[in-house]
Formats: C-alpha cells, structure tokens, sequence
C-alpha cells in the first residue's frame, strides 16, 4: 500500500511523527521518558532526532519519488525502499535503545545507502546537474559516521548542518520556482521569468565557499565576509522567483518564506562571527533548522502529498495554520537567542509552535499518507 510509484508516503509519516518526538522529549510533560534513552541527554536526543531521523527519513521520501522524473528512469524497486526504510527504523530504535553510537552508525548506512541509490539514478542517466547532490549526501553520510566514530561534536555538527543546508538550498531551487511558474500558469496569472544563470551559479558557489570556510575555520574573518556575501546573494536568489508580486497557496508561500530563512542564517552567522557576544551561533543553526527546514520540509511534504493525490494547490485550513505556526516558531526560537532575557519563555513558545505545526500537518494530511489515492482534507 505504500511503496510502488509513491515511496514518499512511508517516509513522510516517520518524518512527521519523528519530529514530533524529537522536539517533545525534553519538554517536562514527558521528562519520565528521558531515564529510557540509551545515555544521550535531551540536547544530544533533539539534535540527532532532526539531522539524522526526521531530516534523513524526509529526505529519502522526496528523493525517491523525485528523481525518475529527473533522470526519466524508472522508479526505486519495492524491494530498495522496504530496505530503506528498515534501516532508517532500526538506526532510529538503536539510538534510543542501543548500546552508545549504535544509532548514529546505522544512520549512517541508511544515508549511505540513499547516496548510492541516488548516484546510481544521477550516473547512469548521466545527470551532471544532479552530482551536487550526491556530493552533499556523501558529506552527509560522512558526517552521520564521524558521529558515530566519536569525532569532535563540533565538527561533526558543522558537517552535518552545512551538508543539510547544501541540500536545502539545491532543492528549494528546483521546486520553489517550478511550483511558483505551475501555480501561475494553473491561474493565468503572468508568468515570471527564468532566474538568471549567473545569478544561480553566483549564489550556488558563494554558499559552497561559506560553507566551506565555516566547517574548517568558524570563527575566522574570511568566514564572516564569504557568509555576509552568501546571505546577500541567496536573498537575491530568492527575489528572483517573484514570490512577493503574486498572492500565492500557503504551500508555495511557505517554501519562498521557508528558503528566506537560509539567507537570514548566512547573514547571523557573519554578525557571530563579528559581534559573539550579542549574536551566538545558535541564532544562525536555528534559522536553518527551525526556519528553513521545518518551513520547507512541511511545504515540500505537502505539495507532493497534493500532486499525487490530484490536486496539486488545493487549499486546506490546518496545513496553512501549520506553515504558520512553524513560522512563529522559527521567529520565537531565532529571537530566543537574540533577546536572553526572554530566552527561557521564547524556547518554550517556540518547541509548542513546532509541536502544533506537524500535529496540524498530520491532521490535514494522514489519510493520503496512509491510504493510496485519498486527496487530503480542505
């Protein structure tokens, strides 16, 4: 029921209810669970929830449904998504019941193993435009088995946040303006012309020189300068798709709204580096994973659930709350560590926000993630 031509299903479903632990576990409703974790304490339970559970498992569903379109191959066997997916349960199962780094080491063969069967659709279709990403889910994988292999966390947070924002960044590139031209084309709105190609190439190698410097030297000056210009040119990107001149789906919005926050953490990243004791670099990491990925992950979720489902902008009242409310937390979380005053209050807005956010998203969207062919509800 759920493979064949729709690997996303499965995979969105983990990644939903995944985030949903990943941000409760520490809260003090559910504090009694955190003497059952196999030694990692509620910072290192939130933190490897999202790089290595809920991001990977969200992942896999997108790439896997997206990329025979890309390459105009046939999609995944079931066989290949059924093993998967066993493997992204059992990386999940080891962390929290296993013995220390069980978890992190079969995370890191499940991204392995969706490294491979990405390169394998991008090299045989010979898809040069799709290397980049197989190139940043290697560094992904590189950096779920240096977790495991106990490097230094700070490295291997750096690795893994600089890969998963590569990925957001090539993505959000690819649907962002697609879903932006469909949706004005579908409403006979004046289209919007094609981004130019050395404003994409600038942004693109201005982020992999940012990147780059901020993995092997963060707290340099060149760092700061090559974020500052990163932050500018992905804002730039960004204008280009239009997404301001024309009142779109909460969806569509939510992803030009969710790619914003990229460029935002470019640009607190460079203010750390310049000013650390009014900008910490938790700022900058949670504009990337608050802003950008829990905006753009729902977003992306939910246009694929619709395409699939026949109806690709249909409107619906809990995920457009649900887009919103992963706003509000970003904003809460980001200004948490702005305003330390408010810390403490805003920290707890913000993990609510992001609770109500994948409850409501799961609420509009559960059937047609679990039963083939059931549109979602308006």
């Amino acid at each position: 029921m759920f493979f064949g031509s729709q690997p996303f299903r499965p995979f969105f479903a983990v990644a939903s209810l995944d985030a949903l632990f990943g941000a409760a576990i520490w809260t003090p409703a559910l504090s009694w669970a955190q003497p059952w974790l196999a030694g990692p304490s509620a910072g290192d339970w939130h933190r490897q929830a999202l790089l290595y559970g809920t991001f990977p498992a969200m992942l896999a569903g997108f790439l896997l449904t997206a990329l025979p379109r890309w390459t105009g191959k046939a999609g995944p066997r079931n066989a290949v998504t059924k093993f998967l997916l066993a493997l992204w349960f059992a990386a999940r199962g080891s962390y929290v019941l296993g013995p220390h780094g069980t978890g992190p080491a079969i995370a890191a063969v499940f991204l392995s193993a969706l490294t491979l069967t990405t390169a394998g659709y991008v090299i045989s279709s010979r898809d040069r435009r799709n290397y980049k990403i197989v190139l940043l889910l290697f560094g992904f994988s590189a950096s779920a088995a240096m977790t495991a292999a106990s490097y230094p966390v700070d490295l291997t947070l750096r690795l893994s946040l600089a890969t998963m924002t590569g990925l957001l960044m090539v993505v959000g590139g690819r649907v962002i303006p697609a879903l932006t031209a469909a949706y004005l084309c579908n409403s006979g709105a004046p289209s919007v012309p094609a981004p130019l190609a050395v404003m994409e190439k600038g942004s693109a190698a201005a982020a992999a020189l940012a990147l780059s410097f901020w993995i092997a030297m963060p707290d340099a000056q060149v760092t700061a300068v090559a974020c500052a210009a990163c932050a500018s040119l992905q804002l730039a990107r960004a204008t280009q798709w239009r997404g301001w001149q024309v009142r779109l789906p909460a969806a569509v919005a939510a992803l030009h709204v969710g790619y914003c926050w990229i460029g935002l953490g470019f640009a607190l990243l460079a203010l750390h580096i310049l000013v650390p004791l009014h900008v910490s670099t938790a700022a900058a990491v949670h504009a990337w994973t608050v802003g950008a990925f829990g905006t753009m992950s729902l977003a992306i979720m939910g246009s694929m659930i619709r395409k699939h489902s026949g109806l690709a902008f249909a409107r619906s009242i809990r995920a457009t709350v649900a887009y919103a409310a992963m706003t509000g937390a970003a904003v809460a979380r980001v200004g948490g560590e702005l305003i330390a005053s408010q810390g403490s209050v805003l920290l707890v807005l913000s993990g609510g926000l992001w609770l109500v956010a994948f409850l409501l998203f799961i609420a509009a969207f559960h059937q047609p993630l679990l039963v083939r062919g059931c549109p979602p509800g308006r």
